[in-house]
């Protein structure tokens, strides 16, 4: 149920005679006299008149009393139980509504009370209430079906405390599935200290809800945040289901009467079978479960609300609403180039082949049988035999030796092979493992000693079947020779085939430059003999990363993020070129593999950590133009520590990135970007200030008003109401159908009644 009040404060002006404390008779007659005013107005705007009823006018009594024993103006009461309004209506009927107040008191004077003074006063109340716009509002709000009023005398101050309090007509939304909203307390003053510290957590909670098929979702940046505001066992979330129709023009909105909710409310789900629930794939985040969607709702138009529950209390009631945001792209660097001066060659080692042998623990025999063209013009063999890294070293040298044993005879019966021509390497499968270990992030046994880990295995050898399986894997490559025109489309794919295999870096380079001016893609990773090789040689690490910068949409990007690390962890072996072609592609693959919001664990050990890689940007940061590498290097790390949570991270990188393009602003579409990034971090107050600062100034349009009004409706902390509700007029005028369609979309907005009453009068 909303409780929806106004306070503000009033002190009536007109002077008034000195009496003693009113008697019900004189209390009655000053209660009648104003309501026959504030019907007649309300008449006069076509709103149906207010009813009176003794429920309210006991709560403003006993408001009166409170204020006049105390001698303040307040919609606040230091007494338990009795806090709030809502408090005190309840404490005498739990039926109503919306409830509203408004108070004042009067000015000491001195005279006898009768009735022409009841006359008078109540005109000077009525008009003191109707000329405050807060207090008007209520008096003439479509919310309201009933009020009533109380008035307390104070002989020491001689003044008169007047209270009236509205109340809706008592809604109950059928279809419950709880008749006491499954026990939950509405909130009091114990959510306060409950929520200190954590408002700024839970002010965003509304939009964490997504519907897949019938599935309710909640989903929350950080599971650790989530896990300091649900930290006792009886706190959790519920979704509130409103009907669109519940705040439907042309009447009263039709919100629940009950504390706890305001349509149909699902069964909570509380701190631990919550966590239970947690589907996200990385370690930082949060997605869950929460509900389904009721066979009752579908078809209609609704919206999902989120109750906060803290210690069994309704400590939040959170609402959609539609935020604007936009990350920066990265800035686009041309790669450099090198370009050695010689030609290309029409005849060498035109293809490798690879053929591949799995074994069993234990094995020498492959559990399959490769086929192999027995016509193939074989120019060498390169034998690569491996064992997994958990055996006894003593048995794994027999093994590989046999392996490789194996795969030679295989090859040698079933190829023309020339002589000399074989080279094998045998070996347990070190490298493959340790990439292993990194994926999984276990730096601690990366650290061991081989025994150790060896050691480890034996304990943990159920857990790496699979890599273990890997390590196995063996394979013959064959290189096979051939010729080609020096107009062949694929002559430069061919040249750099046979350049890698004889180790000629200035043909490799003149390849890769060629291909990449080429309209015509190749795979250059797909094979591993040719990735192996870009992984070992740094004379052409600047045209490999200058090619991959081109095509990074269709290579396979886990061996792209590969070779980024290997060489960023060796860049002292290259050459300035060669790291700038680098660190830009680090910035490239960064972005690409954290681009989900849930990045799993797998995918984030891939990237290597900005801190690794930033004494090589460091080189790039000083001098008066920002270098677009450096501001690349800070973008990467706002996806790398937007995936961590890391603050101290994301607040170098974003106030680096905030600075730079606010001293490159210009023109409004800047500062439009520019709020759209603020936005995307949910820094609302930055937008606000930065829009509204030209709003002022009249330079606008209509893409900077929308997102002000949507950021300053989502952020109401920032601009009082009035303005903000002059923003969204501004909005209208601009374009009336997409404020309406965002109202409509946003249909929680209609809640407050200013808002509701723009969009009926506006949108019909």
């Amino acid at each position: 149920m909303q409780k929806k009040l106004l306070l503000l404060v009033l002190f009536l002006c007109t002077a008034l005679p000195v009496f003693g404390q009113l008697t019900p008779i004189q209390n009655e007659k000053l209660a009648t006299l104003l309501e026959k005013r504030i019907n007649a107005l309300r008449t006069d705007l076509g709103k149906t008149p207010l009813k009176r009823d003794i429920s309210l006018a006991k709560a403003a009594q006993l408001h009166s009393d409170y204020m006049a024993k105390k001698g303040i103006l307040s919609h606040k009461e230091q007494v338990k139980g009795f806090e709030t309004p809502y408090d005190r209506v309840s404490h005498f009927n739990t039926d109503f509504g919306t409830i509203g107040e408004n108070v004042l008191y009067s000015k000491p004077t001195r005279g006898v009370l009768n009735d022409k003074v009841l006359e008078k006063l109540a005109f000077e109340m009525f008009r003191a209430w109707k000329d405050s716009p807060g207090h008007y509002a209520n008096m003439i709000s479509s919310e309201y079906s009933y009020g009533d009023f109380g008035f307390t005398y104070d002989p020491k101050s001689k003044r008169i405390y007047a209270t009236q309090v509205f109340g809706s007509e008592v809604i109950k939304i059928p279809g419950q599935f709880s008749p006491n909203a499954f026990g939950i307390l509405k909130n009091d003053s114990k959510c306060n200290n409950l929520l200190y510290n954590k408002k700024n957590l839970i002010a965003d909670l509304g939009n964490q809800i997504s519907i897949v098929g019938n599935a309710i979702y909640f989903k929350y940046y950080s599971i650790h945040g989530l896990k300091k505001i649900i930290s006792e066992e009886k706190d959790g979330l519920a979704i509130d289901i409103v009907l669109n129709s519940q705040l439907a023009c042309g009447k009263p909105n039709e919100l629940d009467s009950s504390p706890i909710h305001d349509g149909v409310m699902l069964a909570p789900i509380y701190r631990d079978a919550l966590f239970a629930a947690n589907e996200a794939e990385g370690d930082f985040r949060f997605i869950a479960k929460i509900g389904s969607i009721p066979e009752s709702f579908v078809g209609k138009e609704f919206s999902l609300n989120l109750i906060f529950i803290k210690e069994g209390l309704k400590c939040s009631y959170n609402t959609p609403v539609s935020i604007p945001q936009k990350e920066y792209n990265l800035k686009s660097i041309e790669p450099i180039l090198f370009r050695p001066k010689r030609q290309l060659v029409t005849e060498g080692i035109k293809e490798v082949t690879e053929v591949l042998f799995n074994f069993e623990s234990g094995k020498v025999i492959p559990i399959n049988q490769p086929k192999l063209n027995p016509n193939t013009s074989v120019y060498s063999i390169e034998i690569n035999s491996y064992t997994s890294v958990d055996g006894p070293l003593k048995t794994n040298i027999h093994l590989q030796n046999e392996r490789a044993a194996y795969i030679k005879d295989y090859v040698t019966k079933k190829l023309k092979t020339p002589n000399g021509k074989i080279v094998i390497q045998a070996k347990e499968n070190w490298d493959l493992f340790d990439y292993q270990l990194e994926i999984r992030g276990l730096e601690d046994v990366r650290v061991l000693s081989k025994p150790e880990i060896k050691k480890y295995l034996l304990k943990n050898g159920n857990d790496w079947e699979t890599e273990l399986q890997e390590q196995r894997r063996s394979k013959a490559i064959l290189y096979e020779n051939g010729t080609w025109s020096s107009d062949s489309p694929l002559a430069p794919r061919y040249n750099l085939t046979h350049a890698l295999i004889v180790n000629d870096n200035d043909l490799i380079n003149l390849a890769l430059a060629k291909i990449y001016d080429d309209t015509i893609f190749y795979d250059l990773l797909e094979q591993d003999p040719i990735f192996d090789r870009f992984l070992t040689n740094d004379k052409i690490v600047q045209n490999v990363a200058a090619l991959l910068i081109k095509n990074i949409h269709f290579y396979e990007l886990d061996k792209v993020t590969y070779f980024v690390r290997n060489w960023l962890l060796k860049a002292d072996l290259l050459t300035q070129d060669a790291q700038k072609n680098l660190l830009n592609l680090y910035a490239i693959t960064s972005k690409k593999m954290l681009r989900n919001w849930d990045t799993n664990s797998t995918d984030l050990s891939k990237v290597l950590h900005p801190k690794k890689v930033q004494p090589l940007f460091e080189h790039y940061k000083s001098g008066e133009t920002v270098n677009p590498l450096f501001l690349n290097y800070h973008m990467s790390c706002l996806y790398y520590y937007g995936r961590t949570n890391e603050d101290q991270g994301i607040h170098e990188s974003f106030t680096f990135v905030t600075n730079y393009y606010r001293k490159a602003s210009l023109t409004l579409e800047d500062d439009i970007a520019l709020a759209l990034f603020f936005n995307s971090w949910s820094v609302y107050p930055y937008t606000i200030d930065l829009l509204e600062k030209e709003y002022r100034k009249k330079k606008y349009n209509e893409e900077s008003l929308f997102i002000l009004a949507q950021t300053i409706n989502a952020y109401p902390y920032g601009m009082d109401k009035d303005d903000m509700l002059n923003v969204f007029k501004k909005a209208i005028s601009m374009n009336k159908k997409r404020w309406c369609e965002w109202m409509k979309k946003d249909i929680q907005n209609l809640r407050d009644t200013k808002i509701k009453n723009l969009y009926c009068k506006t949108c019909n």
